[in-house]
């Protein structure tokens, strides 16, 4: 069977299932993956860091900037076997989270904000934390709710059954974010603020 691949529009999440007719041994897998971006701020002789950092940062959403983001993607493979009457019993299922925060750093021969600027990056980085732990949180239900299925009719049945379940799992992480960041003000209620 070729692989199902669904890819969301909403950009924060990338959805693919393989499903594989034979499986070693019964079980389930979470992994994570990590990793930073930085861009940096230009050193404007007169106008205010945060200014400067607006105006360099490469983040738009929505035609907006922003000086900090988490882009975050959520695979899982599953592999079943399929008894001889046709139905298919899960076997294995790996899901992969994987997530990339983006966050300023200061232009190299700009003595701004010395001190305001590390405090600054590392409440962005612990809100931005935020986004990857709704993600985690997510990876983890996808993959304990998909782990759960029940024996179906037939193969089609459960993968459709397992699409159906971590889209909406996603649904609910996407919306989560999005509360995240209204309630926290992007940041700014966890110290995310320059004011310089």
């Amino acid at each position: 069977m070729q692989p199902t691949r669904l890819v969301c529009s909403a950009g924060q999440a990338l959805l693919s299932v393989w499903l594989i007719f034979a499986a070693p041994l019964a079980q389930a897998e979470v992994s994570e993956a990590l990793s930073y971006r930085y861009y940096a701020g230009a050193n404007e002789p007169g106008a205010p860091l945060f200014a400067s950092l607006m105006r360099a940062t490469p983040i738009r959403e929505a035609g907006k900037p922003y000086l900090g983001h988490t882009a975050w993607h959520i695979t899982w493979d599953l592999r079943w076997r399929r008894s001889s009457d046709g139905r298919c019993t899960l076997e294995h299922i790996r899901t992969q989270l994987k997530a990339t925060i983006t966050l300023p750093q200061k232009a190299p021969d700009d003595s701004r904000a010395v001190a305001a600027f590390p405090r600054f990056v590392s409440a962005l980085r612990e809100h931005e934390m935020g986004h990857v732990d709704i993600a985690r949180e997510a990876a983890r239900a996808i993959d304990d709710r998909i782990w759960k299925l029940p024996t179906m009719p037939n193969c089609g049945a459960l993968e459709t059954a397992a699409n159906n379940l971590g889209q909406r799992v996603l649904n609910q992480a996407r919306q989560q974010g999005l509360e995240f960041d209204r309630r926290t003000g992007h940041g700014r209620s966890d110290g995310a603020v320059l004011t310089e």
